[in-house]
């Protein structure tokens, strides 16, 4: 998993994640997302269109590191979620009716 920073706003950040989010890669992708809360924004978009894989425990990742933002005034958005893995991910889980979904520019 590579997590890659590439555009900011006033109070937007944007995190590109690739590869595989799944037991492995989950823990330290939450880890590297809850340090947002320290960053000062209201806003954090994790673009997932190069993600390749997800499982449960990745998705987990992502949904624990959501609950920990919004307790510090963050907004977890997330993008890139039209490929194969995190869509089937997100539509069994019902998390697409959970997440803030944007649609990829």
């Amino acid at each position: 998993m590579t997590a890659l920073l590439t555009g900011t706003t006033a109070t937007t950040e944007v995190e590109h994640l690739t590869g595989e989010l799944d037991a492995v890669t989950g823990p330290e992708v939450r880890r590297r997302l809850e340090t947002w809360e320290m960053a000062g924004i209201d806003e954090l978009v994790v673009d997932l269109a190069g993600v390749t894989d997800m499982d449960a425990a990745g998705l987990s990742a992502i949904v624990m590191a959501r609950r920990y933002l919004r307790r510090h005034g963050v907004d977890l958005v997330l993008t890139g979620t039209a490929g194969p893995a995190v869509r089937r991910m997100l539509a069994v889980t019902r998390f697409s009716q959970v997440f803030d979904l944007r649609e990829d520019d």
